[in-house]
């Protein structure tokens, strides 16, 4: 749907954008126990098999939870999720169950520090002419 908007909205051709989905299939292949569904990707890709998660130990010491001080937390949280709730916004495109995640890390990681990474007039559209 965002690619759907933006080509609207800019006037811009984006057939070559493929789902996440097909994407991680071509990429990895084989090493995919289970391609049927992004879930079943994402925890069956043998490529992903020893990337640790950013777990500390719970302040109570019984168990762990995220590290809300990783890289994964501030930067991805910040930068990727901001970016795609920014463009839904901007571009009225729902997009509930990436905003409900987004909101939930702010809250997580204590603080909504993210700073929007499009610029405030976006969309907006320029014609652009040659010179002659």
């Amino acid at each position: 749907m965002l690619c759907k908007a933006a080509e609207a909205a800019l006037h811009i051709d984006l057939r070559s954008v493929q789902p996440l989905q097909q994407k991680i299939v071509e990429a990895y292949g084989d090493l995919i126990a289970d391609p049927r569904t992004l879930l079943s990707i994402l925890r069956t890709n043998q490529a992903y098999q020893g990337i640790p998660i950013s777990l500390i130990k719970a302040k109570n010491e019984e168990g762990y939870v995220f590290d809300q001080h990783h890289r994964v937390s501030q930067e991805d949280i910040a930068c990727d999720l901001s970016l795609l709730v920014t463009i839904g916004e901007r571009l009225k495109v729902p997009i509930p169950y990436i905003n409900e995640i987004y909101l939930w890390c702010c809250e997580y990681i204590g603080e909504n520090n993210a700073t929007v990474p499009i610029p405030v007039s976006w969309p907006e559209i320029r014609v652009v002419t040659e010179c002659a």
